[in-house]
């Protein structure tokens, strides 16, 4: 930090940097909670090959039918003069609810997922469907949704796959 700066110059230098780190931690945590998702269906995906080759195939198709859909949606037919954040929520709600619903979602959808595994034998992927889903969605909201709300979502995620595993474990 230079040394030559006037107290109150000091005071936004350092608050200009809190921001620029503040914001960095968050696009960290929106990468990390998209990087959970994927590993999850990796994971699943995995699992499912390891059983035999049509299984992991189903799986696969499965995860993939979703984000082929969302990509077509969202890239294909983007508009330039849509504008950005289309969805507008009061100031107080921005930071609690899709925190909230993000983290019931995802201690559900593991819950499902873990319900399909056992009780279709992985003969039916189920579970890579909602997972893919989710990661869908959160891609496609991703541009929709101010960025307060997309940081909201990401902790939700990370929020809830950790009461998920402290309460019921990772096993599927």
């Amino acid at each position: 930090m230079p040394q030559n700066i006037e107290p109150t110059n000091k005071t936004e230098y350092v608050r200009g940097h809190a921001q620029s780190l503040r914001y960095t931690l968050n696009r960290i945590m929106v990468m990390v909670a998209q990087l959970i998702l994927a590993g999850l269906l990796l994971n699943l995906i995995i699992q499912a090959f390891s059983l035999n080759a049509e299984t992991g195939v189903r799986s696969l198709a499965a995860t993939v039918l979703p984000l082929l859909i969302t990509g077509y949606i969202s890239f294909s037919n983007r508009s330039p003069d849509k504008p950005k954040n289309v969805l507008r929520l009061p100031h107080g709600m921005l930071n609690t609810i899709p925190f909230v619903l993000s983290a019931i979602w995802i201690i559900f959808l593991m819950l499902f997922t873990r319900y399909t595994v056992l009780y279709f034998n992985r003969s039916v992927p189920l579970g890579e469907v909602a997972l893919s889903i989710t990661l869908s969605l959160f891609i496609l909201v991703a541009d929709q949704i101010p960025f307060k709300s997309l940081v909201g979502c990401a902790y939700g995620i990370i929020s809830g796959l950790l009461i998920y595993v402290l309460i019921f474990g990772l096993a599927f």
